[in-house]
This record gives structure tokens, C-alpha cells and sequence, in this order.
């Protein structure tokens, strides 16, 4: 799976996927695209430590210099991370679902994030309770990637 963003001139392209050369770890790699086609330059990661699955659509511009990604757990967390134009990251946190403590068996799927006047990030998750019923959360971050407020959407 791979989503991409514009910025500064650049494609951004996140390539994800599972690695069965790595017990099935996800890992992920960015490339930074010239708008002709010509990558200067790449990161990858890795985290042998933890397992992650892949989420499309998850890459959002904050502004001109920066933007935001995620990968979800192959569990009920996500990790979101924030790069810089260099491919550096910036900053990183955990996102739980609300009231995640509750529903220690739930498993998740991140289905969207997006940006609002260039300096939140608004992102959805899906959480799967093990009775089989579904819910659905809004988490608002800002641009340091601290949670603003989060809403419990059952249904």
C-alpha cells in the first residue's frame, strides 16, 4: 500500500507493506520524488521491536516544511509520525482509541486523517470490540502532535 503528499516542490511516497523476511513485521519507506520522476532522496522504517500493519491514506500535509504519517499496530495503537522535508522525523506519538483501557481485547483500524487550517490533525479510528460491535473515535493533535480532544462515537 502507499499514499503520497506535495510539498516544497516534491512527491513525498510512503511504501508500506509486510516484510515476511522480518516475522511479518510492517515496515515502511519514503521516498522524496523531483516532480519529473527523479528520487533524491529515501528513509526507511523499521521497528523489529513492535508489530505494524499498513494504513492507506494517512499522509497529510501540516505545512510547507513538514508533514504527518501513520502506521497502525497490528493491535488497537497507532504510531504517528511527523518528518521534516529532509525525511527527518520530527516528532512521534502513540494514538489510542478513547477509552481504549476499557476494551483491552479491541483491535483498530485507522481509516482517515486529515488536516483543517494547516495546523491540526484530525484522525478517525475504527476500534472492533470483541462482542462484534464497532465504534468509531475523532482524536483532534495539533502540529506538535499533542491531543486536543478526543470524542467517543458509538453505534
Amino acid at each position: 500500500m502507499s499514499d503520497f503528499v506535495l510539498m516544497d516542490d516534491h512527491i513525498y511516497m510512503k511504501s508500506g507493506f509486510l516484510n515476511p523476511e522480518h516475522d511479518f513485521h510492517g515496515e515502511m519507506t519514503f521516498y522524496k520524488i523531483t516532480k519529473e520522476g527523479e528520487i533524491v532522496d529515501s528513509t526507511r522504517l523499521y521497528y523489529p521491536q513492535i508489530s505494524f500493519g499498513n494504513s492507506p491514506n494517512s499522509t497529510i500535509v501540516i505545512d510547507n516544511n513538514s508533514f504527518v504519517t501513520s502506521q497502525i499496530y497490528l493491535g488497537p495503537a497507532t504510531i504517528m509520525w511527523k518528518f521534516n522535508s529532509d525525511l527527518e522525523i520530527i516528532d512521534s506519538v502513540i494514538v489510542e482509541p478513547v477509552d481504549l483501557a476499557e476494551h483491552p481485547d479491541a483491535t483498530q483500524y485507522l481509516s482517515r486523517a486529515a488536516v483543517t487550517d494547516g495546523s491540526n490533525v484530525f484522525i478517525t479510528c475504527k476500534m472492533f470490540l470483541p462482542d462484534g460491535s464497532e465504534r468509531v473515535d475523532l482524536l483532534k493533535y495539533n502540529s506538535d502532535l499533542e491531543l486536543v480532544f478526543s470524542v467517543e462515537n458509538e453505534f
